[in-house]
């Protein structure tokens, strides 16, 4: 074996720590980082509880890879090999999501958890990295837990973020010219911190109903899917130089109308909308096939963009959805005919 192959087996299984448990077993915490083809059939298994479309992307993830997303595992080991708890990440350029944190019942109450979090934010601290993101219930026992590791909830959605990097998120999202592309694996977790912006647009899709306070962890996989089946017709993103992504379209069909209509979505980090044309314009819209798009009262900015390509104001739903701080807001409706 080569020596940069050595090097990345490795890399791709780093043990981390031996902690001793409140049961006294020792567990080994491991961090494996796909691909590692060795490690999908311990790993999906132990994640059987989650649905078919989680389980196909790691196992994607462990047996291939996923384009430039980094997607790690932190599990617990006891020393017979028996995996008794797992926490999961997606990550890319230094944003990640934490997800699939998981002990089988008869393993809790061990602090497993725990040190596996401990171990995780380590691990982020020490490689500087920007921000994790995660969703729980909101004010149950795991939101207080994560609160101790420096996670603090978004409202009361139950979204969290740890903020790592003291210049996130304005350092992130500073205004630089952009480019426009076809969405990718490794703008997952950046969706993520997209659309957990606050204090900006409100109705952030209308295709995914995300409104207020959101993210996009459970949304972007459940994208791919509808991408394959042919209910979305495009996703694009908007990149900066430094691979922040500060725009998102997605072009998806309206269940409402039975498949006549079509749902122009955008998602746009403050300061851009004035560079969202050119991704806007890089939309494939089909010829004849009417078109909507939906803003909150408050999104001017994103009213001008769209009013630009072309659409017009046909109508306003009266106090249909809350901000943030679940204050009433209308909704505008947008139209035009390719």
């Amino acid at each position: 074996m080569c020596p940069s192959c050595r090097y990345r087996v490795i890399a791709m299984q780093q043990p981390l720590a031996a902690v001793v448990l409140k049961s006294g077993e020792t567990m080994t915490i491991i961090k494996t980082t796909a691909p590692e083809p060795g490690w999908t059939d311990r790993i999906v298994p132990f994640l059987g509880h989650k649905s078919e479309l989680t389980r196909a992307a790691i196992r994607r993830a462990y047996d291939t890879g996923l384009d430039d997303l980094v997607m790690s595992d932190f599990l617990g080991v006891l020393p017979d090999g028996t995996v008794v708890g797992n926490i999961t990440t997606v990550e890319s350029d230094g944003i990640a999501i934490l997800q699939h944190v998981f002990t089988p019942p008869e393993h809790r109450r061990k602090g497993i958890c725990t040190h596996l979090l401990q171990a995780l934010c380590e691990d982020f601290t020490t490689r500087g990295s920007r921000a994790v993101f995660l969703g729980t219930g909101y004010d149950s026992p795991p939101y207080h837990i994560y609160e101790s590791f420096g996670f603090r909830g978004r409202g009361d959605s139950g979204k969290m973020t740890w903020v790592i990097d003291p210049t996130y998120p304005d350092g992130y999202f500073a205004l630089a010219s952009t480019t426009v592309a076809e969405t990718r694996w490794e703008d997952w977790p950046k969706l993520e911190a997209l659309y957990a912006l606050t204090g900006h647009w409100q109705l952030k899709s209308y295709l995914f109903q995300l409104l207020g306070h959101a993210g996009f962890e459970g949304e972007y996989p459940a994208l791919l899917q509808r991408l394959d089946e042919g209910s979305m017709l495009q996703t694009l993103v908007m990149r900066t130089a430094s691979g922040a992504v500060v725009g998102h379209a997605m072009l998806g069909v309206e269940q409402t109308w039975r498949g006549r209509a079509l749902v122009l979505d955008l998602m746009v980090a403050p300061g851009f909308a004035d560079q969202a044309g050119e991704m806007l314009a890089s939309v494939r819209f089909p010829e004849n096939r009417k078109l909507h798009a939906y803003c909150d009262e408050r999104a001017a900015d994103k009213a001008a963009l769209l009013e630009a390509a072309g659409f017009e104001h046909e109508g306003t739903l009266r106090r249909v959805m809350q901000d943030e701080s679940h204050t009433p807001l209308d909704v505008l409706v947008y139209g035009r005919l390719t």
